[in-house]
């Protein structure tokens, strides 16, 4: 993820040269003569916030995970929250802001107020050229030892592979879609899948696989969804297993663009819901898992120092069934998660949360009461493997067996399974076809 820029020197700043895309956000364009490096603002002493700009003539644009084309950011996948106010350089103003906020007002040339942190453009773009992943991944199991994984190629195509007493290839979804986001998917028995992502234009997009194969096309899954499209981030998507006409089977979740927490249900019979809104201001997209009787979602929150939890107990729709949203305990020192988190469940009270920090971290917590109470006040680390550029994805397919994935700063996919005790990171490799 992108670093927060550093003041740039005053006067006229000409436009950056192109940078090559970065991992996820780690590189932008090259500072121009009197121009930024990222996410700062050199000229008239202006600063925007936002993670992952690169100098526009003095002017940084937010989003994590941007390459700097003449001086332009690209939007990078799901960046930080609101990044803190710049400090003002000698005769200018700065200003930080949310998914990089206009600049300060232009003073005279003078040294620029540094840019703050966050941003929330919505698109993730290859960090590795060629066959590489990117965006985070999805992970299902149908049956105790068996797991699925998903994940996002650099041309935007969803290739897939499955384990069941040993690896197949990496298979292509079908779809001519262009998925420019995280992607999650729920699992019915061995191979029945509901896969959900964003496509290009920014809307929530579904596929389905059965015996019959996947679906010639994808879906467009946003009919009905609130004026604050396009949806951010990616999608989560969970079976609650309840068979009930008036209980929820399934639910659908996103982040809108005004950082709410959006959802869209189905009942028995798979008629589902329009879209609406749970509220909340979160900085990535949600995660959830459900039990038959409950659901819960967690997300990064404003701040990138908080994951915050929502939980209905009933899997009933309609007023009064979520809990609102309370955060998990902090990292020491407030440190930031540098991406959303995921979360899977083996009982129904048993929750497990893994989060990525900064390079090769995997903060990871618990609880044993169904999210009353976390057992890891300081968290632990379980990472110590690749640098992770993505958000994880995990699941439970068993009693005290959870598999994570996530996408490395390599572009490959990587694996670790807890059974009692961590097993090393597996390397899934990248796509041939």
């Amino acid at each position: 993820m992108g670093a927060g820029g550093s003041p740039g020197a005053g006067g006229d700043g000409t436009a950056g040269q192109t940078g090559e895309a970065g991992m996820g956000g780690m590189t932008s364009g090259a500072a121009g003569t009197g121009g930024t490096t990222t996410g700062a603002a050199g000229t008239g002493g202006a600063a925007t916030g936002g993670r992952g700009g690169s100098g526009t003539a003095g002017t940084a644009m937010g989003g994590r995970g941007g390459s700097g084309t003449a001086g332009t950011a690209a939007g990078g996948r799901g960046g930080g929250t609101a990044g803190a106010t710049g400090g003002a350089g000698a005769g200018g103003s700065s200003a930080g802001g949310r998914g990089g906020a206009t600049a300060g007002t232009t003073g005279t040339a003078g040294t620029a107020g540094t840019a703050g942190t966050g941003g929330t453009v919505a698109r993730c773009t290859p960090g590795v050229g060629g066959r590489a992943f990117m965006c985070g991944p999805a992970i299902a199991s149908g049956a105790a030892g068996e797991i699925d994984v998903f994940a996002v190629g650099a041309d935007g195509k969803v290739r897939w592979r499955q384990y069941a007493a040993g690896w197949s290839s990496w298979q292509l979804v079908a779809g001519a879609e262009t998925i420019t986001s995280d992607i999650d998917v729920s699992e019915v028995g061995f191979s029945v899948f509901d896969l959900f992502g964003l496509g290009a234009a920014g809307n929530v997009v579904h596929q389905h696989w059965t015996s019959a194969g996947w679906l010639a096309a994808w879906e467009n899954f946003s009919a009905g969804e609130p004026t604050v499209t396009p949806a951010l981030y990616g999608v989560a998507t969970t079976l609650t297993g309840n068979t009930q006409s008036s209980n929820v089977s399934a639910w659908a979740f996103t982040t809108g663009s005004n950082g709410a927490l959006l959802t869209r249900n189905a009942n028995s019979s798979r008629v589902w819901s329009p879209w609406s809104s749970l509220q909340g201001s979160l900085s990535s997209a949600p995660d959830a898992v459900s039990r038959v009787g409950v659901t819960w979602v967690v997300a990064r929150g404003a701040s990138p120092a908080d994951i915050v939890i929502n939980k209905n107990a009933t899997n009933l729709d309609g007023p009064g069934q979520w809990s609102g949203f309370t955060a998990l305990p902090r990292l020491s020192g407030n440190a930031s998660f540098t991406h959303g988190p995921c979360i899977t469940a083996w009982s129904d009270s048993r929750l497990d949360v893994f989060v990525p920090g900064s390079g090769t971290s995997l903060w990871h917590n618990t609880s044993t009461n169904g999210g009353a109470n976390w057992n890891l006040p300081l968290w632990e680390d379980l990472g110590g493997g690749p640098t992770i550029v993505s958000a994880p994805d995990c699941v439970a397919s068993d009693s005290n067996t959870l598999d994570v994935v996530v996408v490395g700063g390599d572009g490959h996919v990587w694996r670790r399974a807890f059974a009692g005790a961590p097993s090393t990171w597996e390397d899934l490799g990248v796509y041939t076809n």
